[in-house]
C-alpha cells in the first residue's frame, strides 16, 4: 500500500504503546495498524522503522543474520516521528533504505548515511554469494571444472564467460560490476551517486 492510501486515523489519547524492540518509541499522532474491513494495516513507513530496529536490536534476528550483530541506530531515529519526518523529506516511495550505499562498510543507521535507492542499484550493490564459499558472482561448473562469473541486472543473469581459476571469475565480475554501477552513478543524484563511485573504485583495488 502506498503512504497515500493509508487510512489516518487518530490515535485514542487511552491507548499505550510498549516499546517496540525494547527501544523504539511510537509517538505516532495516528494508529500505525487500523483494522479496515477486517484486515489490519501497517504504515508503511512505521513498518520500515520496526524493520531497522530489528536488525539493530532483535538478538533474534542477529542469530539469522549475525552480520547486523555490529549495525547501530542514530539515537534520534529511535523517536518514530524523527524517522518519519526524515522519511517524507526525501524520495523513497518505491525504494529501498540503504545504510552502506554512501559510505561502504557502514554500520549506523543515520539522516546522515542513509538514503533510499531503487530496487535494481541496491540488488547490484549487494550481489550474491555461493553457497561455496565462492566469491560473490562466481560459481562452479562441475561438468568442465571451470569457473564461471554472472551479474544479475534488472532480474536478469548476464553471463560473463568461464575462467580457470575462481580468482579471475572474480575480476571479472568485479570489473562488469564496477561498469555497472559507473553507468547508474550517471543519473542519480549526487550524494548517491558519489556513493556508487566509491563502491566502483573498491571493486578495481
Amino acid at each position: 500500500m502506498s503512504h497515500k492510501d493509508f487510512p489516518f486515523y487518530p490515535v485514542s489519547v487511552k491507548a499505550r504503546r510498549n516499546p517496540v524492540f525494547g527501544i523504539g518509541i511510537n509517538d505516532a499522532w495516528y494508529t500505525t495498524h487500523p483494522l479496515v474491513g477486517g484486515k489490519k494495516l501497517c504504515c508503511p513507513i512505521y513498518r520500515m522503522w520496526a524493520h531497522v530496529l530489528e536488525r539493530v536490536y532483535s538478538h533474534a534476528y542477529h542469530k539469522v543474520r549475525p552480520t547486523y550483530s555490529h549495525c547501530s541506530m542514530d539515537k534520534s531515529w529511535h523517536v518514530f516521528s524523527v524517522f518519519r519526518e526524515w522519511v517524507i523529506s526525501q524520495d523513497w516511495e518505491g525504494k529501498v533504505l540503504d545504510k552502506d550505499i554512501i559510505y561502504p562498510g557502514n554500520k549506523l543507521y543515520s539522516p546522515d548515511t542513509c538514503a533510499f535507492v531503487e530496487r535494481e542499484i541496491n540488488a547490484i550493490l549487494g550481489g550474491k554469494k555461493s553457497s561455496t564459499n565462492l566469491p560473490v558472482g562466481v560459481h562452479l561448473k562441475s561438468e568442465h571444472g571451470r569457473y564461471g562469473a554472472q551479474i544479475n541486472i534488472s532480474g536478469k543473469n548476464i553471463y560473463l564467460g568461464y575462467f580457470d581459476t575462481p580468482e579471475e571469475a572474480a575480476s571479472e565480475y568485479n570489473k562488469a560490476k564496477h561498469y555497472c554501477l559507473i553507468e547508474c552513478a550517471e543519473t542519480q543524484p549526487k550524494r548517491i551517486a558519489d556513493g556508487l563511485i566509491r563502491h566502483a573504485e573498491l571493486l578495481l583495488e
